[in-house]
């Protein structure tokens, strides 16, 4: 069936996104945020962030926090496959597009939700420069 080939593809595209990530291979960048009018806009429910972005294959592919209401200590993670010329969205990967193949488990143990929510942190982690800060904060403490 074509959507148990999308699924499969999806889970096995999450799982190569999250290796090239671990691997430090992808360029992630901060998306920004929606509806901002500039820095001092204060964060609340009139603005979301967009998540961290990179470029592969030629399209922009965009991880994304999304807050459950269900789940609130568990948000949900989306990745969204964008054109680059329209700034369509042609898919999105989530919690809710992978179903059944939540239980699924890649060779190190991990299901689908795991393998968007460690990219999404080491998405954030790499376009924040989150190594470089923690070297510069302990070097500046072991000179104290």
């Amino acid at each position: 069936m074509i959507e148990d080939k999308v699924l499969n593809r999806s889970v096995i595209l999450l799982e190569e996104l999250h290796n090239r990530t671990r691997e430090g291979k992808l360029g992630w960048l901060d998306a920004g945020y929606a509806n901002a009018h500039g820095p001092s806009v204060p964060l609340g429910n009139s603005i979301s962030h967009l998540g961290f972005k990179t470029k592969s294959g030629g399209y922009i592919l965009r991880i994304q926090m999304l807050p459950d209401e269900n789940f609130p200590n568990e948000p949900d993670f989306a990745l969204h496959i964008i054109n680059p010329d329209t700034d369509e969205i042609i898919e999105t990967i989530s919690n809710a597009t992978l179903g059944p193949a939540l239980d699924h488990r890649t060779a190190d143990g991990l299901t689908p939700y795991v393998l968007l929510k460690q990219t999404y942190e080491m998405a954030r982690r790499q376009s924040r420069g989150i190594e470089d800060i923690l070297e510069h904060v302990l070097e500046s403490l072991r000179q104290q």
